[in-house]
């Protein structure tokens, strides 16, 4: 068990890197970026050539690390359906074959923005929206690859089958924003961002999931259960947080107030924004503590930061007459904790009923023929 956890947290840490290594990379590429005008666009990659080959450089590592993805969720899951897992790692490898060789054109726009031979602004811009359009297309595998991956750990059983229909909803996203932007006519559909992130936020959920408790086989403990089960709920939790943060992102009014610098009223100082990261750092944090807390203090640890984040989402609700959408994530958000704070409760009564089984286990054994 310890070495498919070990497996399971090194995919984890193999996962962040593709993921961290990846945005930072994609952020470079889009800083240099003017949209329509390739003179500038040229003048940015030359005056940023170091930065821009070290996103070179940062992507072909989060490639390898991807690749490594594959072959450890394939040594982890062939059991589950060894043609399935086969036919994943095959999806994973072409896809990172696809976005490797797609980096070919990051160093043409690179060459052409440096070199006083091949110098064409027009043509930088060009290669950089060639490799925009091949990474595109690779994500028909790096996005397809989530299907048969979600199928195989709904199958598993070392991992919550919620967390498997997760990954191919995510999959599903990810196909869909390619089929979007490609019926677009501009080959730039508004939506398939919005298709991407299900996949995006399906992968994130998927590698904490990998980091905090790795891939454990059928539990035999009852503390380890609880531990499981309460990380995973923090899990859902967080994301409902974040999404929701994101969506009010595109509320215009809302942003106006973010732009201005009040939001309901209150001034938005430095001193309230680390409240708020301090606030949203407390689901964050429990994801990791309730895996590994004693169970004591596992459970009060629970009780009372359910408890808290509870009272508080009830709070905003009364604050003014909530949005639609901000309603819809709170009545989440607010099951999911109070589910939480009950679960935690119960589990003291789980913890003492398997303390007098194993008591009165041992008491039978202990009798002898005499004593009866």
């Amino acid at each position: 068990m310890s070495s498919t956890n070990s497996l399971a947290r090194t995919a984890g840490v193999l996962y962040l890197i593709v993921g961290v290594g990846g945005g930072f990379a994609e952020y470079i590429r889009s800083s240099v970026t003017v949209a329509g005008n390739a003179q500038a666009t040229a003048a940015r990659i030359v005056e940023h050539a170091g930065l821009f080959r070290f996103g070179i450089a940062t992507d072909l590592l989060d490639f390898a690390s991807f690749l490594g993805v594959g072959l450890i969720l394939y040594t982890l899951l062939r059991r589950v359906s060894p043609g399935v897992a086969m036919a994943m790692l095959a999806i994973n490898a072409v896809s990172v074959a696809m976005q490797a060789m797609n980096m070919v054109n990051q160093v043409e726009a690179l060459l052409v923005a440096t070199n006083a031979t091949w110098q064409s602004g027009t043509s930088a811009l060009m290669f950089l929206e060639l490799h925009r359009q091949g990474y595109l297309i690779a994500q028909v595998f790096f996005g397809g690859y989530l299907l048969p991956l979600g199928y195989l750990v709904y199958r598993s059983g070392m991992f919550p089958k919620a967390l498997g229909i997760v990954l191919i909803i995510g999959g599903a996203g990810y196909l869909l924003g390619i089929v979007t932007t490609y019926l677009t006519a501009s080959l730039d559909s508004s939506i398939a961002i919005y298709f991407g992130l299900a996949g995006g936020l399906a992968e994130t959920a998927f590698l904490l999931w990998l980091l905090a408790m790795g891939a454990p086989r059928a539990e035999n403990s009852g503390a380890v259960r609880m531990r499981s089960k309460l990380s995973a709920l923090w899990i859902f939790a967080t994301l409902n947080y974040l999404y929701c943060d994101v969506v009010s992102l595109m509320d215009s009014d809302l942003l106006r107030q973010y732009l201005a610098g009040r939001v309901g009223g209150v001034a938005v100082t430095q001193g309230f924004l680390l409240a708020a990261g301090v606030l949203v750092e407390i689901p964050m944090a429990m994801v990791l503590l309730s895996r590994f807390l004693e169970p004591r203090a596992n459970r009060w640890a629970n009780i009372g930061a359910a408890g808290f984040m509870t009272a508080v989402q009830l709070a905003t609700l009364f604050v003014k007459t909530p949005a639609p959408y901000y309603a819809f994530f709170s009545a989440i958000e607010i099951a999911c904790t109070a589910v939480i704070a009950v679960y935690a409760w119960r589990a003291q009564e789980v913890r003492n009923s398997s303390s007098e089984r194993s008591s009165a286990g041992r008491s039978g054994l202990s009798s002898s023929p005499e004593s009866r």
